[in-house]
C-alpha cells in the first residue's frame, strides 16, 4: 500500500511540475492562427501519370533485370516550396532492390509544392510504385 502511495505522489508531482512549466500562448501568436490548405503537393500530370513515368523510365539494375523483379517499391520525399524533390527514402524495396532505380527518377521530377495561406510549402508524399525489371528495347 506504502508503495502505491508513494508512486500515486511521485508522479502526481511530476505532471503538476510539467503543468507549470507550460506557458499560455499570446492570443497573436502563429500557433494560434488558422491554416488554410489550398492545395497539397501533387504531381502535375496526375498520380496515374507519375506511376507510369516511374515505371517506364526506371533504370533498372542488370541483377534486377536478370531476376525479373516485379513488385512494389514504397518511397517517402520532400516536395520542396521550389518544386524539388528531396529527401528521398526508400522504406519498402524488392529483392534484388529496385528503390535506386525509382530515386533516379524521382530525382529529376518536378511537382506542383502544397498551398498553405497563399503560401507554397514543402510538403511531405509517400508513394506506392509498382516495379518490373525487363530489358528495355
Amino acid at each position: 500500500m506504502r508503495k502505491v502511495i508513494l508512486l500515486m505522489l511521485v508522479f502526481g508531482g511530476q505532471q503538476f511540475a510539467q503543468a507549470q512549466e507550460e506557458t499560455p500562448k499570446e492570443y497573436g501568436a502563429h500557433e494560434n492562427h488558422e491554416v488554410e490548405i489550398q492545395s497539397e503537393a501533387h504531381y502535375p500530370d496526375g498520380m496515374n501519370a507519375l506511376v507510369t513515368k516511374v515505371y517506364q523510365e526506371a533504370p533498372y539494375s542488370q541483377e534486377a533485370i536478370d531476376a525479373h523483379v516485379s513488385g512494389q517499391v514504397q518511397v517517402s520525399f520532400m516536395v520542396q516550396a521550389d518544386s524539388s524533390v528531396t529527401d528521398i527514402v526508400v522504406f519498402m524495396d524488392t529483392n534484388p532492390p529496385c528503390g535506386p532505380a525509382v530515386t533516379e527518377v524521382l530525382k529529376t521530377l518536378k511537382f506542383a509544392p502544397a498551398v498553405e495561406n497563399n503560401t507554397q510549402v514543402p510538403m511531405e508524399m509517400i508513394v506506392a510504385f509498382p516495379v518490373r525489371a525487363y530489358k528495355k528495347q
